[in-house]
Formats: C-alpha cells, structure tokens, sequence
C-alpha cells in the first residue's frame, strides 16, 4: 500500500489539475446536497473550515448557514492546537496558519462543547475511503481535536477524485460519519448522531 506522503502528492495533484469552472461547479454540487442533508438541517452550530488552494469550496455554505441563523465557527491554529472561533461573516477572517483564513482567536467567540450538542463539524481533508477513513495534511489537528470531542457528528467534503478504495490508517486517525462529494453521499455505519 502506498504510504501517506504518496497519497497526499498524487491526490493534492489530482486536485490541481481542475481548472477553477470545473471546481466552482462540483463545489456548487457539493454544497447543494450538503445544506440539504439532516444534520446540517438540525445543527444549530456549524463548524467548517474555509477552503485554501484545489479544497472544495465552502464559502457557499458558509453563507448559507448564516442565512438559516446558525452560530458558525471556523478553525484557528494556535501553537499545536487547532480551536473554532465564530465568525458572524466571511470578512471576520484574515490570513493565518500557513496563510490560510482564520478567525482572530477571542476567548468570547471561542466553540465550548454543550451537554446537548447539536455541532455538525464539516471536515477537509485530502483523501477518504469507503470506511469513512481520512488523510489530512499531516499535523494531526483534526484527529487530536476529534480525540477529545469524540460526540460530534463529522462530514467531509472532497471531490470524488479524493476517494479511494482504502487507506493506511493509524490508531490516531479518526473516521468521518459521512462524505459528500459532487456524485454521492456516502453513509459510513455508526452508532445514532445527534
């Protein structure tokens, strides 16, 4: 099996060979069946990140999500750790980590975990398998994030280019309860969400 590193290359280069029509369409797909599915229906905070580069892109849903009046946060890399601050629009991110748009970390905006969580985090990544399985960038924000809040429901959004058969996996990684990609939602069997 090819190793992560292997994976990452072919898949990012897959990805890039999309020109920027072709991407905004199967985005424009993918964000249509993902404000209409269930969870994101019943969650009343959505936890998303803003797309970089070839990443499907999710400033539609963003606005969408704003429409409905859900609280929407966004991920902020501080230190070793990644964090989801609240953004009441798409001009409350400013370049950060690696250059990618993030909230100003504020203690008041900061996403606290509540007894009745109805969170839906909708996950990147580079690579997905059937089983729900995920390769991200490498430095393990989300499985460490995912290691603590082990309750929430997880979508991922890729194209279906980003969709293999399997993938190495690692007693840290963690699995997502669903994918969407431009073609299909692909259901991973899990125990009740929400």
């Amino acid at each position: 099996m090819e190793t992560k590193k292997q994976i990452r290359n072919e898949i990012i280069a897959r990805r890039n060979k999309m020109d920027m029509d072709e991407l905004l369409s199967k985005s424009y797909d993918i964000m249509e069946q993902c404000v209409s599915h269930f969870l994101f229906a019943q969650a009343k905070k959505i936890l998303i990140f803003i797309n970089f580069e070839s990443e499907v892109n999710t400033k539609g849903i963003i606005e969408y999500a704003f429409l409905l009046q859900k609280e929407v946060y966004c991920p902020v890399i501080i230190g070793d750790t990644m964090e989801f601050m609240r953004i009441y629009a798409l001009d409350d991110v400013k370049p950060g980590y690696h250059n990618i748009l993030e909230p100003t970390p504020c203690e008041q905006n900061k996403w606290i975990p509540s007894q009745q969580d109805d969170t839906l985090v909708i996950v990147p990544g580079i690579a997905f398998d059937l089983l729900g399985n995920r390769i991200g960038y490498g430095k393990g924000f989300y499985d460490r994030f995912f290691q603590k809040e082990q309750n929430l429901a997880k979508m991922a959004l890729c194209f279906e280019c980003q969709i293999l058969e399997s993938l190495p996996v690692e007693s840290t990684d963690c699995n997502v309860d669903f994918i969407i990609t431009e073609q299909r939602v692909i259901e991973i069997e899990q125990e009740d969400i929400f």
